[in-house]
């Protein structure tokens, strides 16, 4: 039985909202897609640094709003005090989560509609008892986008 319709999973697991907005921008707004929808999940405010390799082959760790810094493998792969050092470098240079979260929706919804697309963005919660979050769960509960932000 065909339903007249498709869809395309343009999700890459553990993205933060940034990353994701970027990718969809980069290749995948050709498809001219009808709906886009976003996932938004609180932990979706955490900005890691991704571990990528550039064109010679070194090791880049790059967060948003940030410079890629190359970095040692054998330090990061045997220390964790290095790695805790290499991502509080590229940390402390970033804005506030909640303005590149903001941004980045603001970003997706602009080039949606440039091609006459509409965007959905549905927020996750968390799935544990409220009593059992932590302080940057509950920082981020009521952080949360709303529509209102957009």
């Amino acid at each position: 039985m065909r339903l007249g319709f498709e869809y395309w999973n343009a999700g890459v697991e553990s993205y933060n909202t940034f990353q994701e907005v970027e990718y969809f921008s980069r290749y995948h707004k050709a498809l001219r897609p009808e709906l886009t929808i976003l996932f938004f999940h609180l932990n979706d405010f955490l900005l890691l640094p991704s571990i990528v390799r550039d064109s010679e082959g070194r090791a880049l760790a790059y967060a948003p709003y940030s410079p890629s810094r190359p970095f040692s493998v054998w330090w990061y792969q045997n220390s964790v005090i290095y790695r805790l050092l290499l991502f509080a470098r590229l940390a402390w240079r970033m804005p506030e989560s909640r303005s590149i979260v903001r941004d980045s929706i603001v970003k997706l919804k602009s080039v949606v509609e440039g091609f006459h697309g509409e965007l959905l963005v549905v927020v996750l919660p968390i799935f544990d008892r409220f009593e059992s979050w932590n302080e940057g769960e509950r920082r981020a509960h009521q952080d949360k986008p709303c529509a209102s932000d957009f």
